[in-house]
């Protein structure tokens, strides 16, 4: 596993967000290497490990979820989008969770 770090591309995304999502953010990336990492020196299998460190991951949004409140329902929905940035990523988003708005992703280039 890579070493945790905030690259280039998420250093953009958490532009603007608050400072409490970026610090759990960061906790988790952690967490989720190190989990990882010990779990692959004991023996365990890659696919394995994947899975545990999905439902590791699970947690972590639902965690961070939890701090917004309901009035914010269509902003915590693009924020797990953002958060996951894989296949339900901001450019499926409409087909998957319908939602009023979304945060503009920053365009390359």
């Amino acid at each position: 596993f890579l070493p945790p770090k905030v690259s280039a591309p998420l250093a953009l995304r958490q532009e603007g967000q608050p400072r409490a999502y970026r610090e759990l953010s960061w906790k988790a990336q952690t967490r989720l290497h190190q989990r990882g990492w010990h779990l692959l020196h004991r023996g365990v299998m890659k696919p394995k490990v994947t899975i545990a460190l999905a439902r590791e991951m699970c947690g972590f949004v639902w965690a961070l979820l939890r701090q917004v409140t309901s009035s914010n329902q269509v902003r915590s929905r693009a924020l797990l989008l953002w958060l996951l940035d894989g296949p339900l990523s901001l450019k499926y988003s409409s087909r998957i969770l319908p939602m009023t708005s979304l945060p503009q992703q920053p365009s390359s280039g």
